[in-house]
């Protein structure tokens, strides 16, 4: 009795492992579109080096073979760091991108779902591990300018998993980054309009620094503005406002620590308009750059 064997190639042994629902290591790639980054380092961004802060506000959708599509939907405080030579750092809830700009402003970064992972949900991501995506394969293209004191950014790209030659994933990114001052642009009207209010409203607060309150404007905790108030001041209402006055944010009373009553807000200090107003019951103080700790 005669027994013949045939070489059967490794693209093959996966086919038949998927047709079979064997998962197979081995069978697992990943493909990118649509985020390499139009900027370079650049030589001469001397202009540009600041901190700013903004908001993203991000869309993912992530499509899985064998299940429905589930869009994700967030909105949360960024901050972008330029240096004078050529880099740049976005970071999002902690997680720090690191990329590049260019001698125009133009600049960007590449985030893989690790990096979004904050703003994805754990039943997605573990949907796509499931289907072979590697989370710190690049996924997304950040990029956009900035014009100090604003910036402002878009977010693409699409990631495809695939095993056996076989797309078994897709994750679909989308979003923009906008800078709270941003508005303030091209209009020369607008501008001085905006400056002579904002300067005529910041002449006439008192400084946070003498009331022995706190401005912590990154928590240990959630990473988010907490403001501590002197035994003495009970327990009033807390709001930051524009410079205008228009409230932003309420803080959430949060108890006592040391006696110290303690409130707690949505974003990150970095988040908020620079400058802005905090209005503790019924006293506004100036909060010249909410990204720094008062105390």
């Amino acid at each position: 009795m005669f027994k013949f064997f045939m070489h059967i190639p490794s693209l093959t042994r996966c086919s038949i492992a998927l047709a079979l629902g064997i998962s197979m290591a081995g069978c697992s790639s990943s493909t990118t579109s649509g985020i390499e980054l139009s900027a370079q380092r650049g030589d001469a961004t001397a202009a540009y080096a600041d901190t700013y802060s903004g908001m993203l506000s991000l869309t993912s959708t992530a499509d899985v073979v064998g299940t429905d599509s589930s869009t994700d939907q967030r909105t949360e405080a960024v901050l972008l760091e330029v240096t004078a030579d050529g880099l740049v750092y976005l970071t999002i809830l902690g997680v720090r991108i690191h990329g590049v700009v260019d001698n125009n402003g133009n600049w960007g970064v590449q985030a893989s779902i690790r990096d979004f992972q904050s703003l994805v949900s754990e039943k997605n991501i573990s949907r796509l591990q499931d289907a072979g995506c590697s989370l710190d394969t690049k996924a997304a293209r950040v990029q956009g300018v900035v014009r100090p004191p604003a910036f402002s950014g878009d977010v693409s790209g699409v990631l495809k998993c695939k095993r056996a030659g076989v797309t078994m994933a897709t994750l679909t990114t989308s979003g923009t980054l906008t800078a709270p001052s941003s508005g303030v642009a091209d209009d020369s009207t607008a501008d001085t309009s905006t400056d002579d209010s904002t300067e005529t409203v910041s002449s006439n607060l008192p400084p946070l620094g003498p009331t022995g309150i706190i401005w912590k404007p990154i928590s240990e905790g959630n990473r988010k503005l907490v403001i501590i108030l002197p035994p003495r001041y009970g327990k009033p209402t807390l709001t930051i406002r524009n410079m205008s006055g228009t409230v932003i944010d309420t803080g959430n009373y949060d108890g006592l620590h040391s006696k110290r009553p303690i409130y707690r807000f949505k974003l990150p200090g970095g988040g908020y308009p620079n400058p802005c107003i905090l209005r503790v019951g019924t006293t506004d103080y100036l909060i010249r750059n909410p990204v720094n700790r008062v105390n």
